[in-house]
């Protein structure tokens, strides 16, 4: 996030006649600070974004390099349910957790029995390994309509998928001009980097309060996609999703768009 600042003008009042119109103007040194929020917007298909998902279904991306899932500890599910405390109820924060909803993919409840701290159910389950079995979030996981603090980066892993689609592209359709543009395209960044306790929480660490988490946009909105995009489990109301890392991802920077506005973007809403 970034200020921008506008002196403020201060007229000298103590004159009775006409003549205070003209006096000297003196700058003050209370500026009128406008936040601004500067990072990155994850675009959805419609607009424009490469990624797409089946219509109706939430408008996830994984991440091209994350190691492993995040478990979802006891302290990352009271935080992630305390981001939205008082706009859904807990039942509804077990449903969108489930193994098949969004962002656990098979390994949450439903699909194996895990502990669920928010609605105290499962607290004795233990894994294969005889450890607390917890769900877990899909590596990396991330949303359409998000927004997201990275920095643009160079991934030998991407240089070598997108050479791999330029030839396809060009056996298909070979000409001059697009040989020229994919060598281009070939030499510029083509990643969006994020890193763990900068632009999302770090399961390695402390979980941060859930006022932190929502300051710091650690977070997205489940919705689905499509060209009407609607919140999932047909929600009212937004349902978030702690963004929480154990390592530094990458995704493809044609996913994203830059985004310095005043507002943060709404994950329904089409920006074209």
């Amino acid at each position: 996030m970034a200020g921008e600042s506008n002196k403020a003008m201060k007229f000298d009042l103590t004159t009775s006649d006409d003549s205070r119109w003209s006096a000297d103007l003196q700058p003050i040194d209370d500026p009128v600070t406008v936040e601004r929020f500067v990072g990155w917007y994850c675009r959805h298909a419609a607009d424009g974004g490469p990624y797409v998902n089946p219509i109706g279904m939430p408008a996830v991306r994984p991440a091209l390099d994350a190691n492993k899932p995040v478990e979802m500890t006891r302290d990352i599910q009271l935080r992630d349910y305390e981001i939205n405390e008082g706009r859904i109820t807990r039942i509804k924060w077990r449903a969108a957790h489930g193994s098949t909803v969004m962002a656990n993919n098979n390994e949450s409840w439903y699909e194996v029995r895990c502990r669920d701290y928010v609605n105290d159910l499962d607290l004795d389950a233990l894994n294969e390994f005889g450890k607390p079995s917890l769900p877990k979030y899909m590596k990396g996981i991330i949303c359409g309509g998000m927004f997201l603090h990275g920095n643009p980066a160079y991934s030998v892993l991407r240089l070598l998928q997108n050479a791999a689609a330029m030839v396809r592209g060009l056996i298909a359709a070979p000409s001059l001009m697009a040989v020229r543009k994919s060598f281009s395209a070939l030499a510029a960044n083509n990643v969006l980097e994020v890193i763990p306790g900068v632009g999302a929480v770090d399961a390695n660490k402390p979980i941060p309060d859930a006022a932190t988490i929502l300051k710091n946009n650690h977070y997205f909105a489940g919705v689905t996609s499509g060209k009407m995009i609607w919140n999932i489990l047909s929600s009212p109301v937004p349902i978030l999703f702690m963004y929480v890392l154990n390592s530094t991802v990458h995704y493809p920077l044609e996913w994203m768009r830059p985004w310095n506005e005043t507002f943060l973007p709404d994950a329904r809403t089409i920006y074209k």
